[in-house]
């Protein structure tokens, strides 16, 4: 794929008008696409990648851009995961985002933030949470679980492996610790 997305940037369509999906296909293994739009490309690659690489560690899933169309290579869980947390990310540019089940998903932890901790937590343009994602491979973000009033805290989601939520969990109970001592102790 990175070969691919190589040959693309040289020679725009070579790919990306084929067809990538095997409709045939009804192994585990296999590879889904989404085409986008100029904009939304450059949003879903990030600076140097990054949020390509954020959703990839933390859906578990091959994700790479061949010109405007997203690969998705992968067990069928993790290709769907790499789909959804894509879908997320672009909801949040319209506002906040609420997710139902995150409580049933077995690649979600959450954390309650105190409401005056969020902008800590979060950082100048997202660059503490941005950190965290980096340094834990998950995908962290705010989402609106209440419809309504103003509330005390605000929920955190983080999705990814197990051990990589473990870790961003514990990065950000420190820091809410840290702002706010002895909310968590």
């Amino acid at each position: 794929l990175k070969v691919m997305t190589a040959v693309e940037c040289k020679a725009p369509g070579f790919f990306s008008d084929k067809q990538f999906d095997d409709p045939d296909d009804d192994g585990d293994w296999g590879t889904d696409t989404s085409k986008f739009s100029g904009d939304e490309i450059s949003y879903a690659l990030g600076k140097q990648g990054s949020t390509r690489k954020k959703l990839e560690r933390a859906s578990d899933c091959i994700i790479q851009y061949v010109g405007p169309v997203c690969v998705y290579s992968g067990f069928k869980k993790n290709r769907k995961r790499g789909k959804q947390y894509m879908k997320w990310l672009f909801a949040q540019l319209d506002g906040p985002v609420h997710i139902p089940d995150y409580k049933d998903r077995d690649d979600c932890t959450w954390i309650d933030v105190p409401q005056d901790t969020v902008g800590y937590i979060t950082g100048s343009r997202r660059a503490a949470l941005a950190q965290v994602e980096a340094e834990w491979g998950v995908f962290m973000f705010f989402a609106n679980q209440e419809r309504g009033e103003r509330r005390s805290k605000e929920t955190l989601l983080i999705f990814g492996s197990e051990r990589n939520r473990k870790g961003a969990e514990l990065k950000v109970c420190s820091s809410i610790e840290t702002k706010n001592p002895g909310y968590l102790s």
